[in-house]
């Protein structure tokens, strides 16, 4: 994280959803259980500005993502988006489609992991933040709904056809993508689950279980490996540029925590 800030203030009311940080872990909670968390333009918004300033905070390990009430979320607002897409000039729509891009590229991005915790459906633009995130721990009653081709839109809206092919495979990805068939737990299972980890839970996964995935280690290692350069990166080249890479970036994980314990700042000659 950068040690240096300027004038502007760190955000500590987020007014689109629910925000709470202890123990290094930040929860977002997406909260209109009445619209099973449907999303409204502004609370795209506050997604594109959280994870932009995570690169600035030293109080943030993990990010969990989850829904209140039935579902984690089902996706753009049926009646303050949808419908107000279909009134917008081709400019007004196309600065939408790149905010919704940007937050998916800023998750992407983020300095530390980001766990969707997911319950009930994860529709449309929320299957798409499930996907963006680097762990998925489900509930057996978590589905994944891409809806796009049902209303019209490309299956590849907000990144899917590049997340999910990653996770599920070509095949799976474009049946899925195409057929707007939803992704259940017997489906993931029939065709070899690599979506994520299924909780032995009814319920909605609850901040403190997710926390104790083994993510918050004593140094920030795992921050530092996903940030300089980012693991996702290294997933995505040829072996040649990732191992590349690699050796450049090999002393970084024994850089001191900005929380709780501290590694060594550095190694020595015999070390190495």
């Amino acid at each position: 994280m950068s040690p240096f800030r300027g004038s502007v203030p760190f955000t500590d009311d987020w007014k689109h959803f629910d925000v709470t940080r202890e123990g290094g872990v930040a929860t977002i909670t997406f909260n209109r259980p009445d619209k099973l968390n449907a999303l409204t333009f502004e609370g795209y918004a506050d997604l594109r500005d959280f994870f932009a300033e995570l690169p600035h905070r030293d109080d943030t390990r993990v990010v969990v993502l989850r829904g209140e009430g039935r579902s984690f979320c089902s996706g753009g607002d049926v009646d303050e988006i949808i419908g107000a897409t279909l009134q917008m000039r081709p400019d007004e729509l196309l600065s939408f489609t790149r905010m919704t891009g940007e937050v998916v590229r800023a998750m992407r991005e983020s300095p530390v992991p980001v766990i969707a915790a997911i319950h009930g459906t994860a529709a449309g633009a929320g299957s798409v933040l499930a996907l963006a995130a680097d762990f998925r721990i489900m509930t057996r009653s978590a589905k994944f709904a891409f809806l796009f081709t049902k209303v019209g839109l490309a299956g590849a809206d907000m990144g899917a056809a590049y997340l999910l092919p990653r996770l599920v495979g070509r095949q799976n990805a474009a049946w899925v993508l195409l057929s707007s068939e939803c992704m259940t737990h017997s489906l993931l299972f029939a065709s070899g689950n690599t979506l994520g980890w299924f909780a032995p839970l009814s319920t909605a996964p609850q901040p403190s279980s997710v926390s104790q995935t083994g993510l918050l280690p004593g140094t920030h290692a795992v921050g530092v490996a996903e940030r300089t350069p980012p693991t996702r990166l290294w997933c995505a080249l040829p072996h040649q540029p990732a191992i590349s890479l690699n050796r450049q970036t090999q002393g970084s994980p024994y850089a001191p925590s900005p929380i709780g314990d501290r590694a060594p700042a550095s190694r020595s000659a015999a070390d190495a």
